[in-house]
């Protein structure tokens, strides 16, 4: 888990090695943060502060360390695909992102908007859903497998710009599903590089509306127009800053 700390609290913990005292803990942070401190105020910090969080151990510490339990962290979490699984897939998608792909593909997603939003219409896909029920969780499954994609997505764009992907994961956040993809190697890499990893999931959502376009072209089954529209709302979900 995260621990938020001061930056005095950060510094007294960057200098215990094992081996300092607190006089010499004293003098470094002293020097780091340009203000005086003593091997007393070294001493209260450790056994006030930092034993009872579990960043110092000694036979004083707790038995069993506190754990931070918000409101809205994500429970029941499960491992989708590992951290090698997440870096291969990664990999294997990453030429995804090269420019010519991506222009092709924001290209053909706005020539379908154009015709399923302003031509066709989701009159017939909703009628479809209306008149069978099962649709309904036809619609939830595919929603669910683009929201997985789009997990790719994050991981393929944390490996274009050279970082390494961790786990991709599920869990309830709230009271609904939500993947998740560890990708805290990427903030070594540029903006340019972060940003590439932040939007890699939306642009996974637009190759999956792809697919689906295509599948519908060759089906026509309309539910899948339904679908497309949820990805939207979901895509637009996903840059909202709140819950």
């Amino acid at each position: 888990q995260v621990i938020q700390m001061s930056p005095l609290l950060y510094q007294v913990t960057c200098q215990i090695d094992g081996s300092r005292d607190p006089d010499a803990i004293a003098g470094l942070v002293s020097a780091e943060l340009g203000r005086t401190m003593t091997g007393d105020q070294v001493r209260y910090l450790i056994t006030t502060k930092l034993l009872p969080l579990g960043i110092v151990a000694d036979q004083d510490a707790p038995a069993r360390l506190p754990k931070a339990s918000p409101l809205l962290a994500l429970r029941a979490r499960g491992t989708l695909l590992p951290e090698r699984a997440a870096c291969a897939a990664g990999t294997l998608l990453r030429p995804l992102f090269r420019p010519p792909v991506i222009v092709a593909v924001v290209a053909c997603v706005a020539a379908v908007d154009y015709w399923l939003f302003a031509a066709h219409g989701l009159g017939s896909g909703l009628q479809q859903v209306l008149r069978d029920p099962v649709g309904l969780l036809a619609v939830f499954g595919l929603t669910l497998v683009s929201a997985a994609f789009h997990e790719c997505g994050h991981a393929a764009g944390c490996r274009y710009g050279g970082a390494r992907p961790g786990v991709v994961g599920v869990g309830i956040y709230l009271v609904w599903p939500s993947f998740f993809t560890n990708v805290t190697d990427s903030y070594r890499l540029s903006r340019a590089g972060r940003l590439r990893t932040d939007l890699g999931g939306l642009y996974f959502n637009l190759i999956f509306i792809l697919a689906l376009a295509g599948i519908y072209s060759v089906t026509s089954a309309g539910i899948l127009l339904v679908v497309i529209a949820v990805t939207h709302l979901e895509m637009l979900e996903q840059l909202l800053p709140f819950v």
